[in-house]
């Protein structure tokens, strides 16, 4: 993955006690899981994320992409990379099966299992 994709951040108007939000990490100590650099992940910082509310009011942004007309800080749903990271992170398979408990009030689990462990097909995406 090369450097480009990674936005850029303005450590000048982020709160002072905040930087330890934008530590770099190395591709050791990060993993990916061979997912490629997502900025419409639901785990992505907003572009104005702990920039000042004065700041904020003058357009001030601490997070830049460096990729032109990338729109980031989704917190709706997770995007398709997002799920396709947790399969791979839970080594789902990607089928679904489904199971229904049943009690005295039925309460009923539907969703996707693989060995034992939930995992995020597509279909969450923009729900």
């Amino acid at each position: 993955m090369t450097i480009a994709v990674f936005p850029g951040v303005d450590t000048k108007l982020i709160f002072t006690e905040q930087p330890h939000n934008f530590d770099k990490y190395t591709t050791q100590e990060a993993f990916d899981f061979g997912v490629p650099y997502d900025y419409d992940s639901v785990m992505h910082y907003q572009d104005t994320a702990f920039v000042s509310e004065d700041g904020r009011r003058r357009g001030a942004k601490s997070v830049v992409p460096k990729k032109p007309g990338v729109k980031i800080g989704n917190r709706l749903y997770l995007s398709e990379m997002d799920a396709l990271k947790i399969n791979r992170m839970y080594e789902c398979s990607g089928q679904i099966q489904t199971k229904t408990s049943t009690t005295e009030s039925p309460i009923a689990y539907v969703g996707p299992i693989d060995h034992g462990i939930l995992c995020w097909p597509f279909f969450f995406e923009h729900m």
